[in-house]
């Protein structure tokens, strides 16, 4: 199940930037261009340029943000079943006292090594 979490997981997350980045190229066609926005206030950018915009096209864009926001909306029930997932496995836990260790990485690694005594040689599981 943690394997899945994270590919699930993984797989919103490139289909979003994905979205995200058509949006962007269809406004700057439109000569609207967006700038540097965060996750948080994207869809709030996205409707100001299109206030003054042609009634067509504000369509077009509003159906791609409700794309957008279902796929933001489970990517982020997925990374909090992931942080629960990761909360609740001391190994994790241990990992990510390493400096530069998150919930992600921790995880990763935890799923790929997954048995370590199954090898013969400490330098196999890398």
């Amino acid at each position: 199940m943690k394997l899945y979490v994270g590919l699930d997981r993984k797989l919103l997350k490139r289909k979003l930037i994905d979205i995200e980045n058509h949006i962007r190229g269809t406004l700057r066609a439109y000569g609207l261009l967006m700038g540097a926005v965060g996750r948080g206030s994207y869809e709030a950018r996205v409707r100001e340029l299109l206030e003054h915009s042609d009634p067509v096209f504000s369509v077009m864009i509003e159906a791609l943000l409700d794309v957008r926001r279902a796929i933001f909306e489970g990517y982020e029930r997925l990374h909090r079943v992931l942080l629960r997932v990761v909360q609740h496995d001391a190994v994790c836990r241990r990992l990510m006292t390493v400096p530069g260790v998150g919930p992600v990485a921790a995880l990763s690694f935890k799923v790929g090594v997954d048995d370590t005594p199954r090898g013969r040689q400490p330098r196999s599981a890398g």
